[in-house]
């Protein structure tokens, strides 16, 4: 009977303790803000990710590199996913696992210190000297490098750049690249059509396969919910940021 009565009681503390522990994880990203800010800026896809990640019990933290570094040192083990890339980069970078769950629809544009530019054909852009930010995939393999395509440090540099005329194309998406602008007091203009329009997906190293069908249907439910909507709303009116660029995702309605 006393054996019985301390199992029982074995049972209820064991019931009573904590949950267990969350498996952690830490993604690397380049710090662009309002979508994937440092200290202190703008960074509303962290804190949906986090929010997706605690629904699954997943603890997940940042580290901010650049671009191509971040995809370096991700494929070879030194972090565990990359927060948000485009589809395909398994190709270039055979340890990295899409997460099949879209975070962002991201319209990928120039910008242009001259208003009402338009390109007819991105794979055919004449005389326009185009810089891009480096490592960003989706434009150094369509532009490559040559004397009128070049890669450059950061999305700040090239905006100045092409405010002062020293190039006529700075290469970005449209809410990150409006934030640039805005923050740095640049009268700079979208270049139309856009050169492409993505989907952008958390990228997992594979030894962090067994996470990927949770993490998707987690990214589904924040989406659907509308707690996607909301946390982004709320972060970017935090900082002030209200221009209709940052709302023109379909991720944007519950729902999506």
């Amino acid at each position: 009977m006393k054996n019985t009565l301390l199992l029982v009681l074995a049972c209820m503390m064991i019931c009573a303790s904590p949950h267990v522990m969350a498996e952690s994880i830490t993604l690397s990203s380049p710090a662009i803000p309002p979508v994937s800010g440092g200290y202190q800026q703008p960074s509303y896809l962290k804190k949906i990710i986090q929010t997706a990640g605690k629904r699954i019990n997943l603890d997940i933290d940042f580290i901010v590199q650049p671009a191509q570094r971040s995809l370096i040192t991700t494929n070879q083990g030194d972090f565990d996913g990359e927060l948000h890339r485009i589809a395909g980069l398994e190709t270039y970078y055979p340890n990295l696992i899409r997460v099949p769950e879209a975070v962002l629809i991201d319209q990928f544009i120039g910008f242009s210190a001259k208003p009402n530019v338009k390109v007819k054909d991105w794979l055919d852009t004449g005389n326009l000297k185009i810089a891009y930010p480096r490592g960003w995939t989706i434009f150094s393999k369509a532009f490559g490098e040559d004397r009128m395509h070049q890669p450059g440090l950061n999305g700040e540099s090239l905006f100045k750049m092409a405010a002062h005329g020293r190039i006529d194309i700075a290469m970005h998406t449209l809410d990150k690249g409006t934030y640039i602008a805005q923050k740095e007091g640049l009268r700079l203009y979208p270049v139309s059509p856009p050169f492409a329009i993505k989907p952008m997906y958390v990228y997992l190293h594979k030894s962090k396969a067994h996470l990927i069908d949770k993490l998707a249907s987690a990214i589904k439910t924040v989406k659907e919910d509308g707690t996607y909507a909301k946390i982004k709303r709320q972060e970017l009116f935090r900082f002030g940021l209200t221009d209709k660029a940052f709302f023109q995702s379909p991720l944007d309605k519950p729902g999506s």
